[in-house]
């Protein structure tokens, strides 16, 4: 019997590779699994690449070892749909939590430089 976890991605690749180790494969595991090469599982994975909806459900979701209907499965597919938006509608695939800090702080960064110079002037 499986154990269920709840995991927490707000993109698709997270969701990918959380679901990827969940099952215990590597990206060359889940390559085989898949048909697809381990440089593609990690373009998919950083979110460098737009995942193909058939193919997530098709070949991902028995991979990783997900029934159909389970809440993980549903959730792969869906965040692969808001990437596939995303690509469609022209705005950027969405950030990892990890890099939309980075940006946040590079922000407050700048803007305390700015905030200096003011001072300076």
């Amino acid at each position: 019997m499986k154990i269920m976890m709840k995991i927490y991605a707000t993109t698709f690749g997270e969701m990918l590779r959380a679901l990827r180790l969940h099952a215990n494969l590597t990206q060359s595991g889940l390559g085989q699994a898949t048909g697809y090469s381990p440089a593609l599982i990690s373009r998919l994975e950083s979110n460098a690449r737009c995942p193909d909806i058939d193919m997530v459900y098709q070949r991902f979701v028995p991979a990783l070892q997900l029934e159909a209907d389970s809440a993980d499965a549903q959730r792969l597919i869906a965040l692969a749909h808001q990437h596939r938006l995303a690509q469609v509608m022209g705005s950027p695939p969405p950030l990892s939590p990890r890099a939309e800090l980075s940006t946040a702080i590079m922000l407050m960064l700048v803007l305390k430089v700015i905030e200096s110079e003011r001072m300076l002037q």
